[in-house]
């Protein structure tokens, strides 16, 4: 890779948060076990949804909690599978005992899916009506399948294994969510992936498998740890009382990087027109020096930092309008603050409008001027 394309990446890498978690949550699914687990629970949500019959037997118990299939476009939708699972397990153990033989052997790796099957007291009566298995037994396509959707649907194991499975996916998906925003969040990146880590080490698993699950955990968290995420999480005032030690080497970095990009061009040297290139790198070593030295009377909380009114209003407004309002004192960290708690932690919200904006103007409707296509 280019020297030029590095650069690109070291600015432009800290928007691909909401895509580097969602990796994250991709990784998981490859696990063996987790993978067998929402296979299993796919293929029962598409053997109830796919028949008519068995689709009506189950509405007769899951009353309207109809089952969630996993979708191609949208994360989570495994744990939301099996989430809904859980909930309607009884309707489908009742539709298993009455109707042994119409499940698609199709299986599905999507989230969605899983946390349908876990939602499933409606399914359990669904397959323990007499009904399924007389329906099962007229259809001798699918016996096989109903009778191996009527076994996982009341097996213990299968349940206990879509709870594990949803235990390890919710913090994700919780992360996603919050990642997954077009508000300036970018700050509290470090602070969430540490948190995430804490919950998947609560978890009740065997050896083999916490290790597997941690690991990729922690690949994810380390990619995310970039020094932009973390100086963000260093300015971030809500985490002003929280050991930051580990943060000074990559805000020294940011404030490098920014100041070096403000100093060239002042100078002009980022045109390669610069006359005094020891007058620029001695103005750099200057400017972050004096930055640093106000970054040190900002974390020791000097002067109006030490107000509890001021610390405050780090809890109830977002941290770029904080530093806005009391990071008067500090004017040189005040500017860099601002520049970088103003980012967002993804680019989800411009996808949002390349979305909106294909209603407009799209290969089917190219021939219009940029103009109009603006004004449209």
């Amino acid at each position: 890779m280019s020297a030029s394309c590095l650069r690109l990446l070291e600015v432009e890498a800290f928007h691909l948060c909401s895509r580097m978690w969602f990796l994250h949550s991709s990784d998981l699914g490859k696990l063996p076990w987790i993978k067998t687990g929402v296979d299993a629970a796919d293929r029962v949500v598409k053997f109830i949804r796919n028949h008519q019959f068995t689709q009506a037997l189950y509405r007769t118990y899951g009353k309207e909690k109809e089952l969630i299939r996993p979708g191609t476009t949208r994360f989570g939708t495994n744990l939301l599978m099996i989430e809904r699972l859980q909930e309607v397990k009884a309707a489908l153990q009742e539709l298993s005992m009455s109707l042994a033989s119409h499940v698609h052997k199709r299986a599905c790796t999507n989230f969605t899916t899983v946390c349908h099957l876990l939602s499933s007291l409606a399914l359990q009566k669904t397959v323990v009506d007499e009904k399924y298995d007389e329906w099962a037994e007229s259809h001798t396509d699918y016996t096989i399948t109903a009778k191996a959707v009527k076994k996982d649907c009341l097996s213990s194991e299968f349940w206990t294994k879509l709870g594990l499975i949803r235990d390890i996916l919710q913090p994700v998906f919780e992360m996603l969510r919050k990642v997954d925003t077009p508000k300036p969040n970018i700050s509290k990146v470090y602070n969430w992936g540490s948190l995430l880590l804490d919950k998947v080490k609560k978890l009740t698993l065997d050896a083999a498998k916490m290790k597997a699950v941690q690991r990729i955990v922690e690949e994810r968290r380390a990619a995310l740890c970039a020094d932009f995420h973390v100086a963000a999480h260093a300015l971030d005032p809500e985490y002003l009382s929280y050991d930051r030690s580990e943060c000074t080497q990559a805000l020294l970095n940011i404030v490098a990087k920014l100041t070096s990009s403000k100093v060239s061009s002042c100078f002009g040297c980022g045109t390669g027109n610069c006359k005094v290139p020891g007058l620029w790198a001695s103005r750099i070593e200057e400017e972050v020096a004096e930055v640093m030295l106000q970054y040190s009377q900002y974390s020791s909380g000097a002067g109006l930092f030490s107000r509890d009114t001021v610390l405050a209003g780090a809890t109830t407004m977002q941290p770029h309008v904080w530093w806005q309002m009391y990071g008067g004192e500090v004017p040189k960290l005040q500017a860099i603050a601002v520049r970088v708690l103003s980012q967002t932690a993804s680019a989800s919200s411009c996808e949002h409008n390349w979305s909106h904006y294909s209603f407009v103007h799209s290969t089917s409707r190219n021939r219009l001027t940029q103009a109009r296509a603006s004004r449209l």
